[in-house]
Formats: C-alpha cells, sequence, structure tokens
C-alpha cells in the first residue's frame, strides 16, 4: 500500500520500476543516471540498493548494469 510509504520509498519504487523495464540491454552510471534525470550519486546509491536486492547485476570492465531475468521464457 503506497499510502504507508515515505516520499523517498514511492520514488524508490518508481525507480526500479522504470530500471527493470529499460535495463534490458546494458547500461553506464551516467547513461542511467541521464535516463532518470537523476545527479549520479543518487543514480549510483540506487543502483546499489537494487543490485544488493538482485534487481540488477552489475557487470565488470566496463562497467554496467542490466536487469536480472527471472525465468526467461522461450517463444
Amino acid at each position: 500500500n503506497e499510502t504507508n510509504l515515505l516520499p523517498a520509498q514511492v520514488q524508490f519504487e518508481a525507480v526500479r520500476k522504470i530500471l527493470k523495464r529499460e535495463l534490458t540491454v546494458a547500461r553506464t552510471e551516467t547513461e542511467i543516471a541521464e535516463l532518470l534525470e537523476a545527479s549520479k550519486s543518487q543514480t549510483k546509491a540506487w543502483l546499489n540498493q537494487l543490485v544488493k536486492a538482485g534487481e540488477l547485476e552489475k557487470t565488470a570492465k566496463p562497467v554496467r548494469y542490466r536487469a536480472v531475468v527471472v525465468g526467461a521464457r522461450l517463444l
């Protein structure tokens, strides 16, 4: 129930939904910050939370982020 959430929690949930939809292709932190029209420091905080929660994965060299696909279907 969103009525009991703090504004920051509502914002994070919106960001989570956007990134799960938009990060089907890996993107850099800068690209994600531009997509969200947010500061790099705020974007980094959100990305770290989502990686820790297992919703995004972080690649190394170059560092990029993409959504974790659960139960991918074969068509």
